[in-house]
C-alpha cells in the first residue's frame, strides 16, 4: 500500500506501463445497492433432495434465474436487493419464477445457505425453498445444466427465460465467478451446452452481468433461444428492474420475447436513470434468429480486412480507425484489457477503408439488434460488441480461437498479432502480412522558435497508430521524477507526420489538487480517464471524462471510482461508486529515483467529500516538467522520444531538448 509524504506538489500515479516509461528517465540521468426494505424471508429446508413438484399445470411463462452471488452479495448485498424486487406483489398465476442460488460466502438475506447450492421458487409469501443440494460450482457447465434440466421439468410453461445474475468478463471471461471455487465462470461454450442439455428452446437469454451482448456470444446462443438482452458495458450495480419487468410480465403473459426485451431495456435504463448510473449504460434485444446472416456478413468483412494487411499504409488506416471506435470495460494497462469493440461502431469507423462490405454489416446488425438503450458516453454502442485485440495479446487470441465465430477473422488477427497462430485447421487461407522486422519507426525531436516541442516521425510513419504525450514532475529535493499523466492533447500533422505539443502551464486538478489522468478511451465528443486513488483506504480508480461541449471547450465530469478488470479471472467490476458525502480520497503518485532507479508509490494530497466535486484546469506550480511523446506502432510496439525539458514560471515557459 501507498506511503503519504508531505511535498508542495500533487501528482498522480498511473498504470503498470508506467515502469517502462519511468525506467527510460534513469538511463536519460458497486455505488453501493442497499437491500430493499420488507424483503419477504425464503423458508428454510433441512432436506438434501428437491421439493416434490410433479402435477403441476403449465403456465405461459417460467423464469429460471441463476443467480452467483459472489463479492456482488457478500460485500453490498446486491443480489438481496434483487431478491426484493423479485418477490414484490405480481400476478403469480401467469408466470413461474425459480432461482437456483450459490458462489457466494455470505447472504445477506436470511435462509440462503452459503455451504449448499439452493433453489426457491417465488410465491405469494416470498421465496419458497424447494431444494438444496451439495456445494457446486456456478461456474461449472454441469451445475447450470442441472438447474435447467430441473426447472424446465418441474414447471412447464409454454415459454422459458433464463437469466444469469453475476459479474460478466465478455466474449473470453464469460459470466457467474463463483467466489467459493476460485472464481471458476461460466464460459460461453459451457453456457450453450447447459442450453442444449435442457432440450428447449428458450424465448429469452438474459445476461444481467457486464460486457456480454457480445456477437461471439450471440453465435454460441443462436441455436438455443430466440431473443437475447445483455449490455456492451458494465452495468450499474443496482442490475435490472426486476419489479417492473416481471409484474409486466405478469399481467401481459401473452408478450413474446422481443417485447420483454423492451422493457427490460427501458426498466433498467430508467432505474439507472433514478440512480443517475445512465451515462455510461448499455443494453439491448438480440434477435438471435438473425445472427446468422449477421454473422455471413462479417465473416465477408473479416476477409475485407484481411486484404489489408500485406500494405502497411492500409493495415495502418484500418487499425487506427478501429480503435477510435467505442470500446467497453478496461482497456488500458492500468484498469486490465477487456478487447471488446461495438461491432457497428467499429465498421462505421473503417468504411473507407473497407467499402465493400461495411454496408451490409451495418445492415444486418441493425436488423438483428431489436432495441438498445445507451447513455450519454456511450452514444456509440449499437447493440452487439465484438473481441478486438486492444493489447495485441497473442494469449488471449488463442484463447479467442475457441469462440471465434468466423475463420477469416482468425487468420486477420494471426496477421496483426505477433506471436499468434491460428490453429492449422482454420478453414481460411493464411495471409501474407507485413511484418514488424520491416518497420524501424525513427523519431526525431526539436524545439521551434516559438518554444513548441515537436516530433517529427522521420522513417515509419506509415506504421504508426497513435500519438501521445506523457508529462512529468522534477522533484530536486527528493531526487525523483512524479508522474503526472498521459493524454492526447497534441497538435497533429498526420500527412507529414509532425507533431507539436499543446503545452499550456495548466493540468486538471480535483478539488484544488493536481492530478494525472491517464488516457483510456477516445470518442468523437469525449475522452475518458483513468485516476488511480484511495477511496477510504482502499485502492481504486476515479473514472472521469473530458467532454467538448463546442469548438475546442469543454469540460470535465466525474463519473465515480471503478475498480477496473479483475487481472486474474477477467471478471468486470459491476459498480462504478459515486463518491459520496464523507469519502476520503487520497491521491496516488508513481515516481522513480533517478539515482537508484527504484520505483516509489506514495499517496499525496487528500480531501473529504463535501458537495460538489470540481475537476479543472489549473496553473501549474512554477517548476521543471519533462515531457515525452509515446508513439505506438500498428503491432503494438511502444517508442518513446527524448525529453523535453519545460520549466515554468509564472506566464512564462521555457522549452529546452536534452
Amino acid at each position: 500500500m501507498p506511503e503519504k509524504r508531505r511535498g508542495a506538489f500533487y501528482y498522480i500515479g498511473t498504470t503498470l506501463c508506467i515502469a517502462l516509461i519511468l525506467g527510460l528517465f534513469c538511463a536519460w540521468v458497486v455505488h453501493r445497492r442497499d437491500a430493499a426494505e420488507n424483503v419477504p424471508q425464503p423458508g428454510t429446508s433441512s432436506s438434501s433432495s428437491e421439493t416434490p413438484v410433479t402435477g403441476r399445470a403449465k403456465k405461459p411463462w417460467t423464469v429460471l434465474i441463476y443467480m452467483c452471488g459472489t463479492d456482488l452479495e457478500t460485500v453490498d448485498g446486491a443480489a438481496t436487493a434483487n431478491l426484493g424486487e423479485i418477490c414484490r406483489p405480481m400476478n403469480r398465476d401467469s408466470i413461474n419464477v425459480v432461482i437456483q442460488t450459490g458462489g457466494t460466502r455470505s447472504w445477506k438475506l436470511g435462509g440462503i445457505p452459503e455451504d449448499k447450492l439452493a433453489r426457491f421458487e417465488v410465491v405469494e409469501a416470498g421465496l419458497a425453498c424447494v431444494g438444496q443440494y451439495p456445494l457446486a460450482s456456478m461456474g461449472d457447465e454441469a451445475t447450470l445444466a442441472s438447474f435447467l434440466e430441473w426447472g424446465v421439468d418441474a414447471y412447464p410453461a409454454e415459454k422459458y427465460m433464463l437469466l444469469l445474475w453475476n459479474h460478466g468478463g465478455g466474449s473470453l471471461g464469460g459470466v457467474c465467478y463463483d467466489e467459493l471455487f476460485d472464481s471458476d465462470s461460466l464460459e460461453l461454450d459451457e453456457i450453450a451446452g447447459a442450453l442444449d442439455a435442457s432440450g428447449v428452446t428458450y424465448e429469452l437469454i438474459g445476461f444481467d452481468a457486464c460486457l456480454m451482448a457480445t456477437l461471439e456470444n450471440a453465435a454460441l446462443l443462436r441455436d438455443y433461444g430466440r431473443y437475447m438482452v445483455a449490455s456492451e458495458e458494465f452495468e450499474p450495480g443496482g442490475g435490472w428492474d426486476y419489479a417492473d419487468f416481471l409484474g409486466y410480465l405478469s399481467t401481459s403473459p401473452d408478450v413474446h420475447g422481443a417485447e420483454l426485451g423492451r422493457r427490460i431495456c427501458q426498466g433498467y435504463y430508467n432505474k439507472c436513470s433514478a440512480s443517475q448510473d445512465e451515462t455510461m449504460a448499455t443494453l439491448s434485444v438480440i434477435d438471435l434468429r438473425r445472427i446468422d446472416t449477421l454473422l455471413n456478413c462479417f465473416d465477408l468483412l473479416a476477409a475485407e480486412m484481411g486484404g489489408l494487411v500485406e500494405e502497411m499504409e492500409q493495415l495502418q488506416e484500418l487499425t487506427i480507425r478501429a480503435r477510435r471506435a467505442e470500446n467497453y470495460g478496461g482497456n488500458s494497462s492500468g484498469e486490465g484489457y477487456t478487447n471488446m469493440v461495438d461491432l457497428g461502431d467499429l465498421v462505421s469507423h473503417t468504411r473507407d477503408v473497407l467499402p465493400e462490405t461495411c454496408q451490409a454489416v451495418l445492415d444486418a446488425l441493425d436488423a438483428a439488434v431489436l432495441h438498445s438503450v445507451s447513455g450519454r458516453q456511450r452514444d456509440g454502442a449499437q447493440g452487439l460488441s465484438l473481441f478486438f485485440p486492444l493489447d495485441l495479446s497473442a494469449q488471449d487470441c488463442g484463447e479467442y480461437t475457441e469462440v471465434c465465430p468466423s475463420p477469416h477473422y482468425l487468420r486477420f488477427l494471426e496477421a496483426i498479432v505477433p506471436g499468434f497462430s491460428a490453429p492449422d485447421d482454420t478453414p481460411a487461407p493464411r495471409l501474407d502480412a507485413a511484418s514488424e522486422d520491416d518497420y524501424d519507426i525513427r523519431l526525431v525531436t526539436t524545439v521551434t522558435d516559438d518554444a513548441n516541442y515537436t516530433l517529427w516521425v522521420k522513417d515509419g510513419l506509415e506504421a504508426v497508430q497513435s500519438v501521445q504525450f506523457w508529462l512529468f514532475y522534477v522533484d530536486y529535493e527528493y531526487g525523483e521524477y512524479v508522474t503526472m499523466g498521459m493524454d492526447n492533447d497534441v497538435h497533429a500533422d498526420w500527412e507529414e507526420g509532425i507533431f507539436a505539443d499543446n503545452f499550456r502551464g495548466v493540468w486538471p486538478t480535483i478539488n484544488g489538487f493536481f492530478c494525472a489522468p491517464v488516457l483510456v478511451d477516445e470518442g468523437e465528443a469525449y475522452n475518458i480517464y483513468s485516476i488511480p486513488i484511495l477511496l477510504n483506504g482502499v485502492q481504486t480508480n476515479l473514472r472521469a471524462a473530458y467532454i467538448w461541449d463546442d469548438g475546442d471547450n469543454g469540460h470535465y465530469e466525474i463519473y465515480g471510482a471503478w475498480e477496473g478488470v479483475d487481472s486474474d479471472t477477467g471478471a468486470v467490476s459491476r459498480t462504478v461508486r459515486k463518491l459520496r458525502d464523507g469519502d476520503e480520497v487520497e491521491l496516488i503518485f508513481a515516481s522513480v529515483d533517478w539515482e537508484t532507479g527504484e520505483e516509489l508509490y506514495y499517496t499525496m494530497g487528500s480531501f473529504t467529500v463535501d458537495g460538489e466535486i470540481v475537476m479543472e484546469e489549473s496553473e501549474l506550480i512554477d517548476g521543471d516538467y519533462l515531457y515525452a511523446y509515446e508513439v505506438v506502432d500498428v503491432f503494438g510496439r511502444s517508442h518513446m522520444s527524448d525529453f523535453a525539458l519545460m520549466s515554468s514560471e509564472g506566464d512564462e515557459i521555457r522549452v529546452s531538448a536534452e
